[in-house]
């Protein structure tokens, strides 16, 4: 923990000599750890110079998870944010090692540091990999720290990880067993030598032998701390069950991170809240994260509204706002969602940034994300800029979009991509859309893909789609599969569809079924039509109906269309009644379209009443009607409406009434 407090105070101390004073004054050497700790800060800090400084800052600062993306001025605001995405050093019961949290403060000041700026700058610019160890190495520089200082846990288990890692089992599990027996390794260290050794036992078996091999632990803690880790391995719940039920036979006391764990593998809400309730009646204490499960196993908001007034009748469970957070998350309207801000304010609970994240999502109006919006000034000291993202997105014209996105330029010093990526997308006329666009290039901000596909969007002819992926290829901007859906859906003729697909090919943009869709539309004949089928079918996209009906419309005939339809029988697609009025379509003869009705009639009897039924035999009757040649064609037609006692609509009378005329049936 020190450590990395060391590195800060080095960026903010430019003199040598306060710097050191300051490192004499408060590390006070006592202790070989200690002593150890002192002479590599002071050795390191002395000899680097300011280009290896930085490798070695570089190094401390991304172990982990965190990612280059996270710093950023909105960065340092929300230490959520920061603590959900470090690798903190977790003990038990969501605590924190004095190094994880000093690590956490540290990281907010590195990030801000110049040094650290200008490194990031770098790695930007030159796309470097995070230096890492090899596992010979590894094992080289914790054998080294091991043998300086052999009780101190953390050399252990990082020594023992590498053993296992180069398959050197044993050896991996020989140094923690060995490690036990010093007598100055202390409670917690022994704790973490016991965590680790249940980690490398891969069956429920192992842990058992691992525990009657080690006679000399301490078997109610020890034996708890082996089956509460052996427990956080496990991947169902089924599994946790298992485990559950051994440790109650085994009379290991079961604690709160126990019932966590178990609630966290649980796949319902009912499973969840037995366990809760069997954590009340035996008096465990309630983890926060436990709460959070629970919370989102929720299954709608009435359920998750019974058990949040649950949590605020017990006077020993503590809600916090993430809890709030939670429970805001799963209502579904704007009322609901009000609802809970009412709740949480009798609570005098003060909401953050990302509750009204969730609140501003939940609005159905402009009008009421402003009521949010502005309730929420008068409760932050400061609104991150993904508080005014959602705000944006919530605007219903361009000239709303543009006041509140005015109010972000003034309020924030650097405007992101992703703001003017919202911000396009509100535009309402491709001249709205240009101006957004050159002010991103007036700015300096590069545009992404998002920005492209959303300026392709708001084109109006294909000279100008054309015009932007022009642009996009030139500055080497990836195009993916929306960038083309958008691009084809500016097509007005096959040439151009044609062209544009074969413009994706070269760029190696796999096709998806909505790209062929567009192409199938487009086709002039059935030839054009097969050899897209054909294609389809050679890059493992298989035809749906959706694709049939584009395709059984290129049919100049009956027996073209006859064909498609065996088709689509031999790849098991069942024609729906779409595919049937487009069939009848197709045909030329009466007889033909009489064969087609009565498969129809077979397929689909009619269902007074229903109004998608006689809406498609308001489609089918005008299809059957165009086919009458004669008298006789024409009494079946009126036969078959008396029969099925169908009340047609006004096209269908108005093409009756033509062919009546036509054949001069009375």
């Amino acid at each position: 923990g020190n450590t990395w407090l060391m590195l800060k105070i080095y960026l903010d101390i430019k003199e040598k000599k306060l710097f050191k004073d300051f490192l004499f004054t408060s590390l006070m050497p006592e202790n070989n750890f200690e002593s150890f700790q002192f002479l590599y800060i002071q050795k390191s800090l002395e000899k680097l110079s300011v280009e290896l400084l930085e490798v070695f800052l570089y190094i401390c600062i991304f172990p982990s998870n965190i990612e280059i993306k996270y710093f950023n001025q909105n960065f340092y605001t929300n230490t959520l944010t920061l603590a959900e995405n470090l690798f903190l050093f977790e003990v038990e019961d969501e605590t924190y090692t004095v190094n994880g949290y000093m690590k956490n403060i540290a990281l907010l000041e590195l990030a801000k540091s110049h040094i650290v700026a200008d490194l990031m700058k770098k790695i930007k610019i030159n796309n470097k990999q995070p230096i890492k160890l090899t596992l010979q190495q590894q094992i080289q520089k914790y054998e080294f720290l091991h043998e300086k200082i052999p009780f101190f846990a953390p050399y252990i288990i990082k020594l023992s990880n590498a053993y296992n890692e180069s398959g050197s089992h044993y050896s991996a599990r020989t140094i923690l067993k060995d490690s036990l027996l010093d007598v100055r390794l202390n409670e917690k260290g022994r704790k973490l030598i016991y965590k680790q050794l249940a980690q490398f036992c891969n069956t429920f078996e192992d842990v058992k032998k691992l525990i009657e091999e080690l006679e000399y632990a301490d078997d109610e803690k020890m034996n708890k701390l082996i089956f509460n880790s052996y427990l956080s391995k496990s991947k169902t719940y089924e599994e946790s069950q298992v485990i559950f039920e051994k440790m109650k036979q085994s009379k290991v006391p079961i604690g709160k991170f126990a019932y966590t764990m178990l609630v966290k593998r649980t796949e319902n809400f009912e499973q969840a809240y037995q366990l809760f309730q069997e954590m009340k009646i035996n008096k465990i204490p309630i983890a926060n994260l436990a709460i959070k499960i629970i919370l989102k196993r929720t299954e709608n908001f009435i359920q998750a509204q019974n058990f949040f007034k649950e949590l605020k009748n017990d006077a020993n469970i503590h809600i916090s706002i993430n809890n709030i957070n939670l429970y805001l998350y799963k209502a579904k309207t704007f009322e609901q969602a009000t609802e809970v801000f009412n709740e949480m304010k009798a609570m005098q609970i003060e909401p953050d940034a990302t509750f009204y994240n969730h609140y501003l999502n939940k609005t159905e109006t402009f009008e009421q994300a402003t009521v949010v919006f502005n309730e929420m000034k008068t409760f932050l000291p400061e609104i991150p800029i993904a508080n005014y993202n959602y705000y944006l997105n919530k605007t219903e014209t361009f000239e709303q979009a543009t006041v509140v996105f005015n109010e972000m330029k003034t309020s924030f010093s650097e405007i992101s991509i992703l703001n003017y990526n919202i911000y396009l997308n509100k535009t309402e006329t491709f001249k709205q859309a240009t101006e957004v666009f050159n002010e991103i290039k007036l700015v300096g901000i590069k545009s992404d893909i998002i920005t492209y596909n959303t300026y392709l969007n708001k084109t109006e002819t294909f000279e100008q789609a054309e015009a932007i992926f022009n642009e996009l290829k030139a500055l080497f901007v990836k195009a993916d599969e929306y960038t083309f859906f958008t691009y084809l859906g500016k097509c007005q003729t096959f040439a151009q569809t044609e062209k544009v697909f074969n413009e994706m090919k070269s760029m190696q943009v796999q096709p998806n079924m909505d790209n062929y869709y567009i192409y199938l539309q487009k086709t002039l004949n059935l030839t054009q039509a097969k050899k897209i089928f054909n294609e389809m079918k050679e890059n493992n996209i298989q035809p749906n109906l959706k694709s049939y009906c584009l395709y059984l419309n290129k049919a100049n005939d009956f027996t073209e269309a006859k064909n498609i339809i065996e088709e689509m029988k031999e790849n098991n697609i069942k024609p729906n009644e779409v595919i049937y009025n487009i069939y009848i379509n197709k045909i030329q003869t009466f007889k033909e379209a009489e064969y087609v009705y009565m498969k129809y009639l077979q397929q689909f009897p009619l269902i007074k009443g229903n109004y998608k039924s006689e809406k498609n035999y308001n489609y089918l009757f005008p299809a059957l009607l165009k086919k009458v040649r004669t008298l006789q064609d024409f009494w079946y037609v009126e036969d078959e409406l008396k029969r099925l006692d169908f009340k047609i609509n006004d096209y269908t009378r108005k093409i009756y009434t033509r062919v009546q005329r036509r054949v001069g049936a009375k």
